[in-house]
């Protein structure tokens, strides 16, 4: 720590510091910026680019702040001005120096030295500087200070303005709509104008006993079918008859945005994956896509024990509805349009928009 009498003996080394005070904001600036940075593991919306270029930048600004506010000084003497910001000293002398500046910001002031022509260049020192939550106690005694090592000629101190608070923040919010551009905002369901569903019905209630029962005569809803996930994502549910193969299911997927795919293409590579299937065909007036899987099709007879199986994907927009019944002694012709008859309620009470 530099005495008083220091100060005032202006052929004596002269050092001061960055204030630690600014550690208390940049310090967890640091840790939010990492946290930001490592978003993408454990999410994967909407702005999860947008908080990992900020938390990249975040890391890079507040590291290097941290870093100086701990290792950084400046100490001036009659040869010229030895500064340090994150441990490396480097001399620069007073015959170099064509000015110094001290450059106001929302935050606070820093000193910036400016080299001459064949040594070009504008670099800021670590100290004495002023910052959010802390201040280097009589910063213009202390910028005095300095320049007052210098023995040779007067070096002259310009006082200048950065950016001011509405730059700043104009600064910040261009930024930030500029990555919009890479986060594809209309891929969501809030934008104006989509047509994509946010939610999904519980497929449980998408069907009634009646309904039920007249498919599948005996059928209970089977809890250890039930599916609930997110429910804002799947819902399924499954009806059947106890020691018997005879059942009902319906499954209810709501395909959001990945990356730069939107939850309609998710949705339509999933439709292209099943009827990629041996023996599906295409089903009109359901939704916008439906394909279906009947075994055994058509006039054919029915397996030994009489079953029959149809299987019937449905897609709208974001939302592909999955209908698996399976019969005894039924023709396929009545079981297919029942799928289809189930499949059109379920998607007919999505909320899409």
């Amino acid at each position: 720590m530099t005495t008083e009498a220091e100060r005032q003996d202006t052929t004596a080394a002269y050092e001061v510091r960055p204030p630690r005070g600014m550690l208390w904001w940049a310090l967890p600036g640091l840790v939010v910026s990492v946290a930001l940075a490592l978003s993408f593991l454990v999410y994967d919306g909407y702005g999860v680019i947008t908080m990992g270029l900020a938390g990249l930048v975040g890391v890079l600004y507040f590291g290097r702040l941290c870093s100086l506010l701990l290792r950084g000084r400046t100490v001036a003497d009659g040869k010229g001005l030895v500064y340090g910001r994150h441990g490396s000293l480097q001399l620069v002398r007073w015959k170099q120096i064509k000015e110094l500046r001290t450059l106001s910001t929302p935050f606070g002031r820093r000193v910036m030295v400016v080299r001459k022509g064949g040594t070009a260049g504008v670099f800021a020192l670590a100290a004495p500087r002023e910052g959010l939550l802390g201040r280097t106690p009589d910063f213009d005694r202390a910028l005095a200070d300095l320049v007052a090592r210098c023995t040779g000629k007067k070096v002259r101190v310009q006082a200048v303005k950065g950016v001011g608070l509405v730059g700043t923040v104009g600064w910040t919010l261009g930024l930030l709509l500029a990555v919009q551009l890479v986060e594809f905002p209309w891929q969501e369901t809030w934008w104006p104008g989509n047509k994509e569903a946010g939610t999904l019905p519980r497929a449980c209630r998408v069907v009634d006993e009646g309904t039920v029962r007249g498919l599948v005569p005996g059928a209970v809803n089977d809890d250890r079918f039930h599916d609930d996930g997110d429910p804002f994502q799947t819902s399924a549910c499954h009806w059947g008859v106890a020691g018997r193969k005879e059942g009902l299911e319906l499954r209810l997927q709501r395909y959001s945005r990945e990356g730069g795919s939107g939850g309609t293409a998710n949705a339509r590579d999933r439709m292209r994956t099943f009827l990629l299937l041996a023996d599906s065909r295409p089903v009109r007036g359901v939704g916008e896509q439906a394909w279906q899987i009947t075994e055994p099709g058509g006039a054919e007879r029915a397996a030994p024990d009489g079953l029959r199986r149809v299987q019937l994907l449905a897609r709208r927009h974001n939302v592909v509805a999955l209908v698996d019944y399976t019969a005894r002694d039924r023709p396929a012709d009545e079981m297919e349009r029942a799928a289809a008859d189930l499949a059109r309620r379920a998607l007919g009470q999505v909320r899409f928009g």
